[in-house]
């Protein structure tokens, strides 16, 4: 049993006894408890009031959009997200707010279950309380797990499968086996990267004597095929597709296949930078410190608590380490860093007790936790105040009223909105609310690997052989995901190959702070001939760009 940590009588329970300071350890734990539920309710509010002034993210429209769409897969991710909004729109309507209740109601769950992973690994109310609070300030946690994307749920089900995990490491009990396969399936259907988790356990298994004796039993088994069972039908539509939105994701994601050394070496240290920023670096070095002490304490085994590391370490280290090595967006490993932000807990509340000076063992722990809650509120603060201002995603509605004025004044009935990117034609889809026949991305002429993926043959996209002959309102924004200026002039250029009538171009402009912002392109394109009218390809603007530059 550990320092300071007696067991209470009549309960399951270990609870921390300040030394020197009696103390009912039941009274310890529903205090914490309280604390939680006061943190939880505090952050929903905080969250509802900040929806209700932030305008709707891209990938936040182009999901609702897919709501029109249940299929059984989808080109970026699996559809647990889209069948999540498709049931809290039907319930709730479309606003922000009402989209963004799946996303609240499961952050709310991960700061309750970074609280429940840390007392099942420590049995600790205290640090189990502060790893939850440090998680709700985190900008990560504030902004875009916030949003009605994928990744809430994703970590939602990564931390209930990191909490049946340890279950079965500390108890030795098979029946935990079926829940985890079963919330391993859910988590897969939220995102492709949930497949971490197999090799994760693997060598949780293979690594830990303790552990080997799983894998000659079924149990584990049998999890993996429930896994599998709830993820077949998805499989099965990627299987129609010959695989390619997972081909996509394994050759164009990664983020380092079509780099030189040092534009990879650039890469992965602006990914690092990235997860920085997002967790703050204090918090980041935290995470760094949890998994460098997990697995010292696991392989060790001079803490006895080491098979509760070995597990933390191995639900962690992979994803952390792979994202770290490819680059990415630094979302891509916020779960492996959450379960380590769970282990560096573990870490403090048995490093600190052993400082030298009486006055850091006193009061280094709560000298930590305020860094810890102030630095990252300063990084959360500024997010804050850069999303619910006017930016990139507040701007749509105003474009998606004028083209629909524009609409109106030509009397086009059967007009489709195009873009060679996904981001106008799903917030105009939002804003516009059918008042367009349909939706689609055409002449992907951008570098940006994300944006210029997939094809029109894919939802929510109107299929290319329906466009033939028809009208298109066109939009592209100035300001291009390559991150430079598209000159008007080669869409001028090139739209009228595609076309049989290319009507004079309409500039919309964007204001802000008195300052035009943004501008935005408008073509209304008669008779579509076909992407294949005339040759393009990606990176082809960057190309005319320099062409000119060079005359």
């Amino acid at each position: 049993m550990d320092v300071g940590r007696q067991k209470v009588q009549g309960s399951s329970e270990d609870t921390l006894v300040p030394p020197g300071r009696p103390s009912s350890p039941t009274e310890e734990a529903r205090r914490y408890r309280r604390y939680l539920l006061l943190l939880i309710l505090a952050f929903a509010v905080l969250q509802l009031v900040k929806s209700a002034f932030m305008g709707l993210h891209e990938d936040e429209a182009n999901w609702w959009l897919q709501t029109h769409f249940l299929r059984a897969g989808y080109f970026y991710h699996p559809p647990f997200v889209v069948y999540e909004q498709f049931l809290v729109t039907r319930l709730l309507g479309n606003s922000h707010l009402s989209l963004r209740v799946g996303s609240l109601l499961f952050t709310a769950g991960i700061i309750y279950l970074i609280y429940r992973v840390c007392l099942e690994a420590f049995d600790d109310h205290r640090w189990a309380f502060r790893a939850s609070l440090v998680v709700a300030v985190l900008p990560i946690t504030n902004y875009w797990l916030m949003l009605a994307i994928q990744d809430a749920p994703f970590i939602f089900f990564f931390l209930l499968c990191a909490l049946l995990t340890l279950r079965i490491v500390r108890t030795g009990e098979g029946r935990y086996w079926y829940p985890l396969g079963s919330v391993a399936g859910l988590m897969l259907l939220c995102k492709l990267q949930a497949a971490f988790i197999l090799p994760s356990i693997f060598f949780l298994l293979l690594t830990s004597r303790e552990q080997r004796g799983w894998l000659r039993r079924k149990e584990p088994y049998l999890a993996f095929l429930m896994m599998a069972a709830i993820f077949t039908p998805t499989l099965l539509w990627y299987v129609e597709r010959h695989f390619e939105p997972i081909t996509y994701q394994l050759g164009n994601r990664v983020g380092f296949l079509e780099f030189s050394f040092l534009a990879y070496l650039a890469k992965a240290l602006g990914h690092v930078a990235a997860e920085m920023i997002v967790l703050s670096p204090l918090v980041y070095g935290l995470s760094l410190l949890g998994m460098v002490y997990a697995a010292l304490a696991g392989y060790r085994k001079r803490d006895p608590r080491h098979a509760t590391y070995l597990a933390l370490f191995w639900l962690a280290f992979p994803t952390v380490l792979i994202f770290t090595l490819t680059g990415g967006p630094p979302n891509w490993a916020i779960n492996g860093h959450f379960v380590a932000l769970v282990a560096s807990a573990g870490a403090l509340s048995s490093l600190l007790p052993r400082l030298r000076s009486p006055f850091l063992r006193r009061h280094a722990a709560k000298l930590l936790l305020a860094l810890c809650v102030v630095l990252p509120l300063l990084f959360t603060s500024a997010t804050l105040l850069i999303t619910v201002g006017d930016r990139l995603q507040n701007e749509y509605r105003g474009l998606a009223v004028y083209l629909e004025q524009l609409k109106e004044e030509k009397g086009l009935e059967d007009l489709y909105v195009a873009s060679p990117y996904y981001f106008v034609p799903s917030e105009v889809a939002y804003y516009a609310r059918g008042r367009f026949r349909g939706y689609t991305i055409i002449l992907q002429v951008y570098e940006h690997v994300v944006l210029s993926a997939g094809d029109n043959s894919y939802t929510p996209w109107t299929p290319e052989q329906e466009l033939l002959g028809k009208d298109l309102v066109f939009v592209d924004c100035e300001r291009n995901p390559d991150d430079f200026n598209t000159p008007l002039s080669y869409w001028e250029e090139k739209l009228p190959l595609y076309f049989q009538e290319v009507e004079e171009p309409l500039v919309y402009t964007y204001r802000k702070w008195s300052d035009d912002y943004r501008r935005y392109y408008i073509f209304f394109c008669h008779g579509y001939r076909g992407s294949q009218a005339a040759a393009w390809h990606r990176g082809e603007v960057r190309e005319y760009v320099e062409a000119r530059r060079s005359e």
